[in-house]
């Protein structure tokens, strides 16, 4: 599929979009880019979405998109979202995701989250992107155990769970893994070959939690963030990191 890109000389300057028109609502502003030293195809498209991460429900998910032609020009390519801002809730936590594709294959895409516009985040992103493998068997391997499943955390690397919290796991989405933390909902990209498992930077909503709560939180997203490989046993999965201990999930009852 790269057979088309060929080498890429010294960037160019980033160019930055214009304002937007009067009466449209409010943009997201930003560019999309990549490190590999490749030139797209001059019908190559990028597509940018705004996405409410607090909603779990995929089909309210995205609030917005848009679509960059790249008519032969080559990243950092500039890109202006707009949105109506009355369609946004400010407890939300919202982010942008983007992925260049050719021939309706994707080239590069986002796998780190990024926060957007609401609780302090920026309305203008530069966004680097990642290349696709384009012999990648899928985000959840050739066996795809996890793919479509819900956990609850049952032990936090032997430290069991505060009383009366509900830490959950959902991996029902391809190469994104949500759930609550116990008082803030939160989300992350996932990748998953066979046994192994990795998850990327871990966004979470800000709301204001009891301390032992939130040093739980704390505690399971590193926990998350340096996992390396997982084991299911009938209704149990482990994902094992740095720690001596697992994270010990049982499946969540549908």
């Amino acid at each position: 599929m790269f057979g088309v890109l060929v080498a890429l000389g010294a960037g160019g300057a980033c160019a930055h979009p214009s304002s937007a028109p009067a009466g449209v609502g409010s943009a997201l502003t930003g560019t999309v880019t990549y490190r590999e030293r490749v030139m797209l195809p001059p019908d190559a498209v990028a597509e940018i979405s705004l996405i409410d991460a607090t909603v779990q429900d995929s089909a309210s998910q995205v609030i917005a998109k848009t679509t960059v032609q790249a008519a032969g020009k080559q990243v950092p390519l500039p890109f202006s979202l707009h949105f109506r801002a009355g369609k946004l809730d400010k407890s939300h936590l919202y982010t942008v995701r983007a992925t260049i594709k050719y021939a309706g294959q994707p080239l590069f895409t986002t796998d780190q989250v990024r926060g957007v516009i609401t609780q302090g985040n920026p309305t203008h992103v530069d966004l680097m992107l990642s290349r696709v493998d384009p012999d990648a068997t899928g985000a959840y391997g050739s066996s795809g155990e996890l793919s479509g499943s819900s956990w609850v955390l049952e032990d936090l690397s032997g430290d069991g769970v505060v009383e009366d919290t509900h830490v959950t796991l959902d991996f029902i989405q391809k190469g994104r893994a949500t759930g609550n933390a116990s008082c803030n909902h939160y989300f992350s990209t996932v990748e998953i070959s066979g046994s192994s498992i990795r998850f990327g930077a871990v966004g979470a909503t800000r709301m204001a939690c009891a301390t032992a709560v939130s040093l739980q939180e704390v505690k399971y997203f590193g926990a998350l963030e340096s996992a390396q490989h997982f084991t299911i046993e009938g209704n149990t999965l482990s994902i094992f990191g740095s720690g001596s201990k697992p994270l010990r999930f049982t499946r969540a009852a549908r």
